[in-house]
C-alpha cells in the first residue's frame, strides 16, 4: 500500500502508541516521529489526525523529561486546534490542559494557572455532565494552584477532580486513585506551610483510602 496509505499510518501510529502505553518511550519515538512527517505531507498540519500526531510527539517528549522540546508541538497543536476546532471542541480543551500541565512542570505557573483556568471553564460550558475529562482538567487545575500555595482553591478543585472522577469511572479507577494522592499531597504541604492546623491528619485519612500497593511503593520511594 505504500507509507502514505492510511491504513499504514494507522499501523504506524498505533504501533507507537502500543510502544508507548509499555513505557518504551525510545521505541515509540520513530513511529511518531515517523507518523507525524508523513501526516504533514499528505494531509497538511490543520488537519485533525496530523494534530494528534503533533500532540503525541509532545505527550513523548514530556514523557522523557524533555519539556523544552515538547513544548513547540504542544503549542502548534494549541494554537492550530484554537483556530481550525474552535474554543470548546475536546481536542483544543485537551490541548489547553496538556499546555497548562507542561508549563506548570517548566515552573512558569502563571501562565499555566492561566490556562489550567480556561480549560475547566470552558469544560464546564462544553463537556456533558459528569464527563471524566473535567476531573482531569480540574485535577491539572489544582496541582498547579498547589504549587503556587494557594491550598483553599488548590482543595475545592481537587475535591471535585475526585468526586468526577469516582462517579464517572468508580473508585478503583487510576485516575481516581491518583487524585487521592494528590489530595493527600495537598494536605501535607498545607500543613508544612500552616502546622497546627490538623492538616496532617486529614493527610493520612486520604492516604489511608490508597490501595496498599501504592502506599507501599511511596514508602519504598
Amino acid at each position: 500500500l505504500g507509507v502514505e496509505h492510511p491504513s499504514t499510518l494507522n499501523l504506524i501510529n498505533n504501533l507507537g502508541s502500543l510502544l508507548y502505553s509499555q513505557g518504551k518511550l525510545a521505541e515509540a519515538g520513530p513511529y511518531f516521529l515517523e507518523a507525524m512527517e508523513v501526516k504533514r505531507r499528505v494531509l497538511g498540519d490543520e488537519h485533525s489526525d496530523t494534530l494528534t500526531s503533533i500532540s503525541n510527539m509532545g505527550s513523548l517528549l514530556e514523557s522523557q523529561g524533555k519539556l523544552a522540546a515538547a513544548e513547540p508541538y504542544y503549542s502548534e497543536a494549541l494554537a492550530v486546534r484554537r483556530r481550525v476546532l474552535g474554543e470548546e471542541h475536546s481536542s483544543t480543551l485537551g490541548s489547553i490542559h496538556n499546555m497548562g500541565g507542561l508549563l506548570r512542570n517548566l515552573g512558569r505557573l502563571e501562565k499555566a494557572e492561566s490556562l489550567g483556568a480556561e480549560a475547566v471553564e470552558l469544560g464546564r460550558k462544553s463537556l456533558p455532565e459528569g464527563h471524566w475529562y473535567l476531573g482531569s482538567f480540574l485535577g491539572g487545575y489544582g496541582k498547579t494552584l498547589l504549587q503556587l500555595q494557594r491550598f483553599e482553591e488548590a482543595e475545592k478543585a481537587l475535591t471535585e477532580s475526585h468526586g468526577v472522577f469516582e462517579a464517572a469511572l468508580g473508585v478503583d479507577h487510576q485516575r481516581t486513585i491518583g487524585a487521592i494522592k494528590t489530595l493527600a499531597d495537598l494536605y501535607t504541604a498545607w500543613h508544612e506551610a500552616e502546622p497546627d492546623q490538623g492538616y496532617d491528619a486529614t493527610a493520612a485519612e486520604w492516604r489511608a483510602k490508597l490501595p496498599d500497593e501504592v502506599n507501599s511503593n511511596e514508602q519504598h520511594d
